[in-house]
């Protein structure tokens, strides 16, 4: 079981209702198993209005009438290393092969890496053991109960029976201290271990910033020390000087703000990017940037809409700030990765 675990990936695919319309759902499957996919889960689903403005970036009147008029299915796919990036470029394949080229009725659907596949994986299949189904991954833990003792054997267990390559642990107590120092002389035989701090930098504890410890004892107890006495600037001024990589790990999106971006993606904007420039989460986060030398922005969160996902990712990419992802915090153990290639 371990060994299938570790080289095997996972993606989503959905078939459209004109798929079933057109009576094609058998000769596509075939054509994806002849591609090398195993189907691991199936889940039928009629899906409604709620389900649509929660899990795709377009909800306008005529997608939601389509979406909505007739079942559709959706299917969990292994493949080894790389089912994702695979079936992206397979259902490109499949589409030009019958002839649809349109944004919506075209037959099938599959994940992107990320929020969009963890989203679909625990809305349309809570019932899976999420950590079985992970990507080849950046990994944001905390760990919430037990003392390092405990906290090492979830460590342990996670190294032999995941597909996860590498954990950043969020520093959160003085049992995740001890285990950093554990980790530190005696890693994992599989999973690479880096150590966070997240800070609150406003009194009303919507902004956070994620600090990357070095794997440096002192300096690490000494800057834990600094978060937990609430001497927010000094930690923040100690982690630049001792050049300590500091992201943005969450900043509030507005619904007037979310609410442009959906229109201006469902009139394909040709200026995207000046309208973007002038939105109130673009200020914000050019002044944290030139305040804290934030270098990344975290983009993927199980709680984020896919909508807000593609917006962090825009509004990263024109601060230039590395795209980063992760629980962040604030699920359990075992619910969060996105792809490698997102995180380095």
């Amino acid at each position: 079981m371990d060994e299938f675990i570790h080289y095997y990936e996972h993606t989503i695919m959905m078939l459209k209702p004109d798929c079933f319309n057109r009576k094609l759902e058998d000769e596509i499957m075939r054509e994806i198993v002849a591609n090398g996919f195993t189907v691991k889960h199936t889940k039928q689903v009629m899906l409604t209005a709620a389900d649509i403005e929660r899990c795709f970036l377009h909800s306008d009147s005529f997608y939601v009438h389509y979406l909505t008029r007739s079942p559709v299915k959706f299917f969990v796919l292994g493949h080894e290393h790389t089912a994702i990036e695979r079936m992206s470029e397979l259902k490109y394949d499949i589409r030009n092969r019958y002839g649809v080229l349109g944004k919506i009725e075209n037959l099938i659907h599959a994940t992107d890496e990320g929020t969009e596949y963890h989203l679909l994986l625990q809305y349309f299949f809570p019932e899976l053991a999420v950590k079985q189904y992970c990507s080849f991954a950046d990994f944001d833990m905390w760990l919430r109960h037990g003392n390092a003792e405990d906290r090492r054997r979830l460590i342990d267990i996670l190294d032999r029976s995941s597909a996860l390559r590498y954990c950043k642990i969020r520093l959160a107590s003085v049992y995740d201290l001890e285990l950093a120092d554990n980790l530190i002389l005696a890693p994992c035989q599989k999973i690479v271990t880096d150590f966070k701090l997240c800070i609150a930098i406003d009194d009303n504890q919507e902004c956070f910033l994620d600090i990357d410890l070095p794997k440096n004892p002192n300096l690490i107890k000494e800057l834990y020390g600094m978060s937990i006495s609430s001497n927010r600037m000094e930690c923040i001024e100690y982690a630049i000087k001792n050049d300590c990589a500091i992201h943005l790990l969450h900043i509030p999106l507005s619904a007037q703000d979310q609410a442009k971006y959906r229109v201006w993606i469902s009139e394909k904007s040709k200026n995207m990017d000046e309208l973007i420039v002038g939105l109130e989460a673009y200020q914000r986060i050019h002044e944290l940037k030139t305040k804290y030398a934030i270098a990344g922005l975290n983009c993927y969160r199980f709680d984020y809409s896919l909508l807000a996902t593609e917006l962090y990712m825009d509004l990263g990419r024109l601060h230039g700030l590395q795209l980063r992802g992760g629980s962040g915090g604030i699920v359990e153990p075992g619910h969060f990765s996105i792809a490698a290639r997102d995180t380095k």
